[in-house]
């Protein structure tokens, strides 16, 4: 069970750092802001 878990998780990180390769440096440094003001609004929110 736990190595099904473990290759299914390691195909997962595969296909987000596959799809993280279709962008350039400047559109992760834009997603990875939108993400940090994202998580900034959720926590004042509580």
């Amino acid at each position: 069970m736990a190595e099904q878990h473990d290759r299914l998780h390691s195909e997962a990180v595969k296909g987000y750092l596959g799809i993280l390769d279709n962008f350039d440096h400047n559109e992760l440094l834009v997603i990875e802001k939108f993400i940090d003001a994202l998580s900034q609004h959720i926590i004042q929110k509580k």
